[in-house]
């Protein structure tokens, strides 16, 4: 999945293209240590680089019924795209710019205690 096509754009702009698919990122099927994690509490931020991981945190936390916990939880969102499928009242933090160093520096400024 991609949020773009950039394969087209390039192939409308009259470049020759090939698309090659290098890695298939599974999507999670349980929150694992994270939820355990999140269910103890304490401070907690997840980072989020893609709408879609954004989406599966989601869900995965909605359905084991961590929703609340998630509440709490600092989210460190890469755009405005990831920080909208997160619901209003989650903590979520958008970097100044779509990069992992942006994302770090994010990180870094979250307070030491929620």
């Amino acid at each position: 999945e991609t949020a773009g096509d950039l394969a087209a754009r390039l192939k409308a702009s009259g470049f020759s293209c090939d698309r090659v698919i290098l890695y298939d990122a599974v999507a999670a099927e349980s929150l694992g240590a994270a939820g355990a994690a999140l269910a103890a509490g304490g401070n907690i931020a997840v980072l989020l680089f893609s709408p879609r991981t954004a989406l599966i945190w989601r869900r995965l936390v909605e359905r084991d019924g961590l929703a609340q916990a998630a509440a709490r939880a600092w989210h460190c969102c890469l755009s405005d795209n990831v920080a909208r499928v997160l619901p209003g009242n989650w903590n979520a933090r958008v970097t100044n710019s779509p990069d992992e160093t942006a994302m770090l520096s994010l990180l870094e400024q979250l307070p030491a205690k929620q």
